[in-house]
C-alpha cells in the first residue's frame, strides 16, 4: 500500500535526526577485577555540535568470564552512572554460580542507549565492569572485544 510506505518514509526521515558524527572508542583488552570499584574497560570521546543533540551509544563487553564473583558492566559519562536499571549492560552475569573458582565463558553481551548531554562540551562516555558479590575475579576481553561507538544525533 503506498500510503502505508510513505507514512513509514517520513517519520523514518524526521523522527530520528540526522547522524552528525560516529566516533569509536578504544579497547583495554582483557581486564580482570577482584574489586567492587568499577574499572574501565573501553572509553570514546565525542564533543556534540549542538545542546540538543543525542548521543546514541553501542557497548560490547567481549567474552565475559567469572570465577566466583559476578559481573556488573554499565554505561558512564565522566564518573557519572548514565544506565538506569533497565538498559544495564549486565547488573549481575553469574547469579547462582557456585564458588568453585572454575572459569565461566560467556558469549559477548551488548547494549545500547541514548544520552542527552545538553552541551557542546566535549563527553567521554566509558564502559566500566565490577564485580559484585563474591570474593573472586571477573575479567572481559578474553576471546572478544571491548568496544564502545558513539554517534552524534541531531534533533
Amino acid at each position: 500500500n503506498g500510503i502505508a510506505d510513505s507514512a513509514v518514509t517520513a517519520a523514518k526521515a524526521t523522527g530520528f535526526g540526522k547522524f552528525s558524527q560516529i566516533q569509536v572508542g578504544s579497547s583495554a583488552g582483557v581486564v580482570s577485577s577482584t574489586s567492587t570499584s568499577y574499572s574501565v574497560i573501553t572509553t570514546v570521546n565525542i564533543t556534540p555540535s549542538a545542546t540538543d543533540s543525542k548521543i546514541l551509544l553501542l557497548g560490547t563487553v567481549g567474552e565475559p568470564d567469572q570465577c566466583d564473583g559476578r559481573l556488573a558492566a554499565r554505561f558512564f559519562v565522566g564518573s557519572t552512572e548514565i544506565t538506569s536499571s533497565e538498559d544495564r549492560i549486565t547488573s549481575e552475569m553469574g547469579r547462582g554460580l557456585s564458588s568453585t573458582g572454575a572459569e565461566t565463558h560467556r558469549p559477548n553481551i551488548t547494549q545500547n542507549i541514548v544520552h542527552s548531554p545538553n552541551s557542546t562540551s566535549q563527553q567521554t562516555y566509558t564502559i566500566k565492569i565490577a564485580r559484585t558479590l563474591g570474593s573472586g575475579t571477573v575479567r572481559v576481553g578474553n576471546g572478544g572485544s571491548n568496544t564502545i561507538i558513539a554517534i552524534e544525533v541531531l534533533a
